[in-house]
């Protein structure tokens, strides 16, 4: 189903912004802001999934990102789930800050300086994404550079699981 650019942009946001909604209308609940990092990564990669079903004309570049970032996602996702974990299920002491500091209309407040800020922020920092997914066909000079990022993204993958489990010993060892 091939949709103009511009719909595809105003859709992927418009998914962030739901999605970042029900995380908030979640942490209301649980009096857990923690929640929205749990869609980080997994709203990048929802986007990449949403442009490459939209855009009407994969190959194998948008193909290639679409993997990447989900495999990217996946990981950090299950990383920031760990760390939940590890925390005993509690609240980020960071959003726990906040909390304290926001006092009574905290909850109302944080949908706009938390939530959608973090919805835009995300959709904002997927910019290579949309450009990648959404441009025409791209010529061998942007190929060539392509080439140079599926090197850049194995070689930082495989630095980021190492140091994910290199985290996880010391932090078993302390």
């Amino acid at each position: 189903m091939a949709a103009g650019p511009l719909a595809v942009l105003a859709a992927t946001l418009a998914l962030n912004l739901v999605v970042f909604s029900i995380l908030w209308l979640i942490h209301v609940r649980r009096r857990d802001a923690g929640v929205v990092d749990f869609w980080w990564a997994g709203g990048v990669a929802a986007t990449a999934w949403m442009e490459l079903a939209w855009a009407g004309r994969p190959g194998w570049v948008q193909n290639f990102v679409t993997l990447a970032v989900s495999l990217w996602a996946a990981r950090l996702t299950l990383h920031m789930a760990q760390r939940h974990v590890a925390r005993g299920g509690v609240e980020d002491v960071r959003y726990a800050r906040f909390r304290e500091a926001g006092g009574p209309g905290w909850p109302r407040r944080n949908l706009f300086t938390i939530f959608w800020l973090q919805a835009l922020i995300q959709w904002l920092l997927a910019a290579p994404i949309h450009v990648v997914m959404l441009a025409a066909p791209a010529p061998a000079p942007v190929l060539m550079a392509v080439a140079a990022g599926v090197v850049l993204f194995v070689i930082g993958f495989a630095i980021e699981t190492r140091a994910d489990r290199q985290l996880a010993t010391h932090k078993r060892g302390s």
